[in-house]
């Protein structure tokens, strides 16, 4: 899937997430309802037999496509991550000293641990070993003269961690598992759920702000320019050089 999608992708994930869940939680409880069993009071359901064999959903082999846009992920967060821990590192000077500024130098050294979970399933030559340059031009740099005090760079940080999580819960449902050992969505679910956290204990000017939905809203993603994009080494090259010498060559029949 094309990053162009991950915002739509985002709301209708959203939406469905609420539908199953609360969909689900119905049929447990008609479940429960329904069961005639030696259960004691407040037990719901049955227990599982011992020889029952947890159902599995074959996984369909991912496209080469696929898998480019798998790498792109990973590369995209890998880069997210080490733009997380360099601003920490730069702007965490100006939380109170103590334990905020002991937080914030945490904070940049799960985001690098992160970067290398990240780049781990990467070949060499896709491994990201540098900030994300569009998100620094783009998100750091114009608001780096105003990050002069605690509140200012607590709400950066906030903004930060927050788009971290949600561009993490796309991903999720766009990574293209390659097998069932394949891992690589719970670490995208694990750092979203842990950005998610930072997120919340950052905002409200660092006193924490409560969620107001149970489902993290993905509103807050990246660009699609932002995203580390691994191209497919066997696409037609563009041949310039033919435009080139179209042009010349009408421009000489005009000065003719």
């Amino acid at each position: 899937m094309n990053p162009l999608d991950a915002p739509e992708a985002g709301t209708t994930r959203r939406q469905l997430l609420r539908a199953g869940t609360l969909g689900a939680a119905a049929a447990a409880v008609l479940a429960a309802c329904g069961t005639t069993d030696d259960s004691k009071p407040g037990e719901s359901g049955v227990a599982p037999e011992e020889a029952e064999v947890t159902p599995t959903v074959p996984l369909s082999a991912p496209s080469a496509s696929d898998l480019r846009y798998n790498q792109t992920l990973l590369r995209t967060a890998a880069s997210l991550e080490l733009l997380a821990a360099d601003a920490y590192e730069e702007y965490g000077a100006n939380l109170p000293e103590g334990e905020p500024q002991a937080d914030a130098a945490r904070f940049a050294a799960d985001h690098t641990a992160a970067a290398a979970d990240f780049n781990e399933p990467l070949p060499a030559d896709l491994v990201v070993e540098e900030a994300n340059p569009v998100l620094m031009d783009a998100f750091v740099a114009p608001v780096a003269p105003d990050l002069i005090d605690a509140p200012s760079t607590y709400d950066f940080f906030h903004v930060l961690e927050s788009t971290i999580a949600a561009t993490y819960v796309v991903a999720v449902g766009d990574y293209a598992p390659e097998n069932p050992d394949d891992t690589e969505r719970t670490t995208f679910a694990g750092h979203a759920s842990a950005a998610a956290r930072r997120a919340t204990v950052l905002g409200g000017g660092g006193e924490g702000l409560e969620p107001a939905d149970a489902l993290f809203d993905t509103v807050d993603l990246i660009p699609n320019e932002a995203y580390l994009t691994v191209e497919d080494p066997n696409a037609p090259v563009e041949d310039d050089t033919a435009e080139g010498d179209d042009a010349t060559a009408e421009d000489g029949a005009t000065e003719e």
